[in-house]
């Protein structure tokens, strides 16, 4: 034969009794094609089971075992959300607590670091309220919500008159120092005057005369305080004496707290600035400590406008009959509703001549626990987050800041950051830096509306315009957003004239 291999008519005689593997085309997988170890029962074919380990497929791809770490980290995080574990906040009273005082002690203290209480200052009534009194109403959120007032409020305020002294700011305090500056005290001790000066007596009896519109007349600390009430905690109280169509609101005169400086009765919380009032820490229990950390605070601040603003003088009308500066702001609610508001003014910044002074409102947040805070390390690196936080832990006075700001047509902030020099002396501070901040960068850091703020305002209005003549006791309870109205007795017909 030419060629290699079997005959051509060569057959290949078919095995016997030798067993096959079935066999899939489309499995892609070759396994055994014939195995000699099995055992034939019963006619049936039983293979043993073997794993296949060593198996390696053939092909181009490459063949990845496990997951990408994103990918396996992003199943981790799905599987967390599914079941997330379920922390005990609070001790549950087991079967033991009962008979045995010591374990129950133990299970206590063992999710103490669970339970986040934090201590609030127990405020005394500011009034005493009799049996003699008549409860009028208590206004509400839902009070509020409801009251439509005209818009632009701020932009058609009119100032009727500006009277006092004002001397200019210096901006030197603006820049940054190497040395601590010393706060001067040179005012020691709080007054105030509850009696209505002579201008708005002038006010009243000229304003009166329009019979058809409510005139409302008030000072910058009672409106402010009405227009943050909505993030107030302290308790707060004044009256309304109503005569027509006339509201006027007066402040209500508080007793000496022993243990402050100053022989000058202290004024409710009105009057005096908080200090933590929004802080979701701890706060003295005692009403003492307290009073005696926002008696510092208002002190701070105004010896911090002494000492900034000594510039050039800037003199109004009564100049010799007035201390410090005042103007008054006419702001009309709606149609028939106006409030004449006497607003007080800090300082000016001189642009060139006088024709282009802008006035400024200049106060100061202070820092009381140096060992908690620390001011002194954040102020020349991060002094933007320094006051943020401030401005969150004192909300309810920043809100102030800022309406009293918008109320007299001020446009600057000059927020100061005073610190004590040392912590347990609350007499001598330093003055650590000045930020400068625009009315409306502040109005968009808090989110803060106009409308909102006097809708609370104008529904106390309303409800007061509605009842009979005489004077009212408005209260503001302790952490509570409401206000209490009641009806005072009248004493005699003089007290009515």
């Amino acid at each position: 034969a030419d060629y290699w291999g079997p005959d051509k008519d060569f057959k290949l005689p078919r095995p016997k009794n030798l067993p096959f593997l079935p066999f899939n085309k489309l499995d892609p997988k070759i396994g055994r094609v014939c195995d000699v170890g099995i055992s034939i029962r019963g006619g049936v074919i039983q293979a043993a089971k073997e794993e296949e380990d060593e198996f390696l497929m053939v092909e181009n791809k490459t063949v990845f075992k496990g997951k990408s770490s994103q990918a396996a980290a992003r199943a981790k995080a799905i599987q967390r959300k599914r079941v997330r574990p379920v922390i005990q906040t609070q001790p549950q009273n087991t079967y033991y607590q009962n008979w045995n005082p010591k374990a129950a002690k133990q299970h206590q203290a063992r999710f103490a670091h669970q339970q986040r209480t934090f201590l609030r200052t127990k405020f005394k009534d500011q009034m005493n309220i009799t049996a003699s009194w008549e409860y009028i109403n208590e206004l509400q959120k839902q009070n509020f919500e409801k009251v439509l007032l005209a818009t632009n409020i701020d932009r058609t305020a009119k100032t009727i008159d500006t009277v006092g002294k004002l001397k200019a700011y210096e901006v030197a305090y603006d820049r940054p120092s190497k040395l601590e500056r010393q706060l001067n005290n040179t005012i020691t001790s709080l007054s105030y005057n509850l009696t209505i000066e002579d201008k708005m007596l002038e006010l009243i009896e000229e304003y009166s005369k329009e019979k058809n519109v409510v005139q409302v007349y008030t000072s910058d600390s009672i409106l402010t305080a009405l227009m943050a009430l909505k993030t107030s905690n302290y308790p707060w109280d004044f009256t309304i004496i109503k005569l027509g169509n006339q509201l006027i609101f007066e402040r209500t005169e508080k007793e000496a707290v022993a243990g402050l400086s100053g022989s000058a009765p202290v004024q409710s919380y009105i009057d005096i600035l908080s200090v933590l009032e929004n802080t979701s820490g701890n706060m003295p229990e005692d009403e003492k400590d307290t009073l005696k950390l926002c008696h510092e605070a208002t002190l701070i601040n105004k010896n911090f406008v002494a000492q900034t603003a000594r510039g050039v003088e800037k003199s109004f009308n009564r100049a010799d009959q007035t201390k410090g500066a005042h103007t008054y702001r006419l702001l009309k609610l709606d149609e028939n509703t106006q409030i004449l508001v006497r607003v007080e003014l800090d300082s000016f910044v001189r642009r060139g001549d006088e024709a282009n002074d802008d006035l400024v409102l200049v106060k100061a947040f202070n820092e009381f626990d140096i060992s908690a805070t620390d001011w002194r390390k954040k102020v020349d690196t991060n002094k933007g987050q320094l006051l943020i936080g401030e401005v969150r832990n004192n909300l309810c006075k920043f809100t102030r800041w800022l309406s009293q700001a918008i109320i007299a047509g001020v446009e600057t902030l000059k927020i100061g950051l005073v610190s004590r020099v040392n912590q347990k002396d609350a007499s001598r501070h330093a003055i650590l830096g000045v930020e400068t901040m625009s009315v409306a960068a502040a109005k968009s850091m808090i989110g803060f509306k106009l409308n909102d703020c006097l809708s609370i305002v104008k529904a106390l209005i309303d409800e007061i315009a509605k009842q009979q003549d005489g004077k009212y006791a408005i209260i503001k309870s302790q952490y509570k957003q409401t206000l209490r109205i009641y009806r005072l007795p009248a004493v005699n017909s003089e007290d009515q004239a």
